[in-house]
């Protein structure tokens, strides 16, 4: 009998982990038009951390060119406010990409702990 309850918890506990999925949990954006017709982004990423594809950090790509109605290419200003990870601020970095901006946040030297985690960007 105790081996039957052993197996079951051993079970159980397999069926837990395989359950937990490293993925984007929740993404909200919130664009504020200034009245100089700028643009002011706040996105709140929520994400499940296992250490597989999220290790040290997460990244970000923002577009910043475009072509608009008449095919001429567009660019937008880009500048990062604030990042915070878990309501605290985390070190991040900025390089250029094709189409725009890339915010690599984290840190290369330390690792995410698994679980539920918050990041905020405000751009």
């Amino acid at each position: 009998m105790r081996r039957l309850l052993l197996g079951i918890a051993l079970l159980l506990g397999l069926a837990v982990q395989a359950a937990a999925e490293e993925r984007i949990k929740d993404f909200i954006s919130d664009v504020t038009v200034n009245s100089d017709a700028s643009l002011t982004v706040h996105e709140t990423i929520t994400v499940n951390a296992e250490g597989d594809q999220i290790r040290h950090g997460i990244f970000r790509d923002f577009p910043t060119v475009y072509d608009d109605a008449h095919g001429i290419r567009m660019r937008a200003g880009f500048d990062v406010i604030a990042v915070k990870r878990d309501g605290v601020a985390e070190n991040y970095t900025r390089e250029s990409i094709g189409n725009g901006a890339r915010v690599k946040i984290g840190n290369a030297d330390n690792f995410v702990s698994e679980g539920i985690h918050s990041y905020e960007i405000v751009c």
